[in-house]
């Protein structure tokens, strides 16, 4: 099913002008249309209410209310809201980059366990305690998660703390707090299954949040999301 954006593209040349005047400030305004009910989008379009259902009909919309509902969903799912897959042309540095996070992005939604996602999102709101663990070069991956996950929740720690052993943190885990570890690559990855089995005998459920490989880091997990995908070369 066409989005709203590719409907108004494929339609745009058999609009009326007043109708091409809502289709212009779509565009421009994108990324608030979601909070506009249909008077207001009349009003700064400069158009009649009526224009604008008339609009939503002919793109194949029953009432104005199902576009939102359309948008909120694909929002809310995680994909754009408009099509930006051939925003970067050229074979630059940088659009070689772009094209492959992008293509590394798709992989892992495309490869992800959606119940285990589901399963670490509800083990994370449930947590007295998140603890994220990462070693040496995970470790700014570690301060990053943590970092956004303080904006919906408290308790999140990052471990190891400078000058202090790993043992001496997780003594005090219970089965009340949930561990992430962030394993990318050697030699990060190869200390993380002894701080999964650590974890674990407190009684802590681990998530693991690794580099893709053929090995497991742990057989302990609660979730193993892999972070798939290939590194630009740099020539």
């Amino acid at each position: 099913m066409q989005q709203l954006d590719e409907r108004l593209k494929g339609q745009y040349a058999s609009l009326s002008p007043q109708e091409q005047r809502v289709a212009d400030f779509i565009f421009d305004h994108f990324d608030d249309l979601i909070s506009y009910n249909s008077a207001e989008l009349a009003q700064l379009s400069g158009v009649s209410k009526a224009t604008v259902s008339r609009l939503f009909k002919r793109l194949g919309y029953d009432k104005y209310k199902d576009m939102r509902d359309e948008l909120r969903t694909l929002r809310q799912s995680g994909m754009p809201l408009t099509d930006q897959r051939d925003a970067v042309q050229g074979n630059t540095l940088l659009a070689r980059h772009y094209k492959q996070e992008m293509a590394n992005l798709t992989q892992w939604v495309n490869a992800l366990d959606a119940r285990q996602f589901a399963e670490a999102l509800t083990a994370m709101v449930a947590a007295r305690r998140i603890v994220v663990i990462g070693m040496r070069n995970a470790y700014p991956a570690a301060l990053h998660l943590r970092q956004q996950l303080l904006q919906a929740r408290g308790q999140v720690l990052v471990l190891p703390q400078p000058g202090q052993s790993l043992s001496e943190e997780l003594v005090d885990l219970t089965a009340d707090d949930l561990v992430v570890m962030m394993a990318f690559r050697r030699p990060a990855a190869n200390s993380t299954p002894a701080a999964a089995a650590a974890a674990a005998r407190r009684g802590a459920g681990p998530v693991n949040v690794r580099a893709a490989g053929p090995q497991p880091v742990s057989a302990l997990p609660l979730a193993a999301l892999r972070a798939a995908g290939q590194r630009l070369r740099l020539r």
